[in-house]
């Protein structure tokens, strides 16, 4: 899983910079990201979902965006709450982008969202971040934040949407 996992970001990041950056992008970027797909599908699969999907449930639900855009709206501070448990496992992606620590990867996230307009159309949708801590209750689903790397509590959940909020004003 974790194999694949890696594929996928070392795939994706390239292209999303390139969104980012506006470059028009080729027949190969559009491969990579078909690629990047199959291989977060085959991870996935083989793991199931963690605490971004258990989070982003109740935020595609009550506000009607899309499951990926809450996800990709989560995973930075998601990232940011896991990263004590990062192992070497992940220093293959930090020092192909030259990032000496993890939370320079965690800006990159949260910055090509930002700047690929995702933030725009989750805040267009949610309008403020209290908004979120509201539905805070409804996003510890068992079944997905069990699977997380770091046993999470609903005071863990506010706390990851207040520091999505820092992250994002930060980029």
């Amino acid at each position: 899983s974790k194999h694949f996992s890696m594929k996928a970001i070392m795939l994706i990041i390239p292209v999303l910079n390139k969104i980012e950056a506006k470059e028009t992008l080729k027949n190969d970027d559009f491969y990579n990201l078909s690629l990047a797909t199959f291989f977060s599908g085959n991870s996935i699969s083989m793991t199931e979902t963690a605490l971004c999907h258990s989070m982003s449930y109740p935020i595609t639900i009550k506000y009607k965006l899309s499951h990926g855009l809450s996800v990709g709206f989560l995973l930075p501070a998601v990232m940011d709450f896991n990263k004590t448990k990062f192992n070497s496992e992940f220093a293959p992606i930090l020092s192909s982008f030259e990032f000496s620590h993890i939370d320079d990867f965690i800006i990159l996230l949260a910055s090509l969202f930002k700047n690929c307009g995702g933030l725009e159309l989750v805040l267009n949708k949610i309008d403020t971040f209290e908004n979120l801590i509201k539905l805070t209750p409804y996003m510890d689903n068992p079944s997905r934040s069990k699977n997380n790397i770091r046993s999470v509590t609903q005071s863990d959940i506010k706390n990851i949407i207040s520091n999505s909020q820092k992250l994002y004003n930060n980029v």
